[in-house]
């Protein structure tokens, strides 16, 4: 097949319309759709308007299922432009509006949380929805830096006060933590999801610094009383079932339902601890802090 039997024409548009003129043909084996494709060299060269069209031996590319980078390793001349990405570049909220990024800013000052922050705006500005953010948004714009439009400095006035976002791992790679069986969240009873009774708890540990100190903290679903357990001992699963074990024993037996924890070491020995609870230990999903959600925030409050 001759170069003269085929007819290429190109065009594409930036700042104006350019245009291929054929200069010379190189005959190469390929196919596209059944047809054979006879390669063609070109440059491009500033002519006036022309209807844009690509036609290889009378068949048009934009007709076929495939991208042209998909044809073959023997057709790169067909791309005439750089690849699309899915993803189209788009400014930050805060960076692109200097007063709601001072909003913000402010708050983050005042040692505000950014739930605490997302629900001030949608208070403040409630006719302008350009303006409301999701807290996770305000994550994002603080650990991204200048790019997500506010100082990575910032960060220290958050609870956890750290610099990057922690990796965690993947909740089926970890490693299981207890011999005794753990009842998951997903078994307990649908009452405590209600909060209607009192008795249901939620706990974790507070560390200090390089781990040389602990506290344990006991909030109520119900009426959010929080009980502080010292551990001046250490905090290992004796120690934490022990101080636990002192503070439930004093409690009415009503007030004694269930306990949902995370799946920490320290309660390697949750089995011991069970008795002194009509409906058990319950453990939250590895991963998933925001299903003890009372003792989280409580807990990023004494933290703060």
């Amino acid at each position: 097949m001759s170069a003269s039997a085929n007819v290429l024409t190109i065009a594409r548009s930036r700042s104006g319309l350019a245009a291929a003129r054929l200069s010379s043909a190189m005959a190469c084996k390929g196919r596209l759709s059944g047809a054979v494709i006879v390669l063609i060299s070109f440059e491009l060269r500033q002519l006036e308007d022309r209807p844009v069209a690509v036609l290889v031996s009378g068949h048009s590319l934009r007709r076929r299922d495939k991208h042209p980078d998909q044809v073959g390793a023997h057709t790169p001349l067909l791309r005439t432009q750089p690849p699309r990405t899915s993803r189209t570049s788009k400014r930050a909220k805060l960076a692109a509006d200097p007063e709601l990024k001072a909003e913000v800013q402010a708050k983050l000052d005042l040692e505000w949380s950014p739930e605490q922050i997302a629900s001030h705006l949608r208070n403040r500005w409630p006719d302008r929805p350009e303006r409301h953010l999701c807290h996770e948004t305000i994550y994002r714009a603080l650990y991204q830096g200048a790019k997500g439009g506010l100082s990575r400095t910032l960060t220290r006035k958050l609870r956890t006060g750290r610099p990057l976002r922690k990796k965690r791992c993947r909740p089926d790679q970890r490693m299981p933590r207890f011999v005794a069986p753990a009842v998951l969240i997903d078994s307990r009873p649908p009452i405590i999801e209600l909060r209607e009774r009192v008795g249901d708890w939620e706990g974790d540990l507070v560390v200090g610094v390089r781990s040389q100190s602990a506290v344990a903290t006991l909030v109520d679903r119900r009426t959010r009383d929080l009980r502080l357990v010292p551990l001046p001992g250490g905090h290992s699963a004796s120690h934490v079932r022990d101080a636990l074990i002192a503070v439930l024993s004093q409690l009415p037996e009503p007030a004694r339902r269930s306990l949902t924890w995370d799946h920490g070491s320290e309660m390697a020995r949750h089995h011991e601890l069970a008795p002194y609870l009509a409906d058990g230990v319950i453990f939250a999903r590895p991963g998933s802090p925001w299903q003890r959600g009372t003792n989280e925030n409580t807990n990023g409050l004494l933290r703060q």
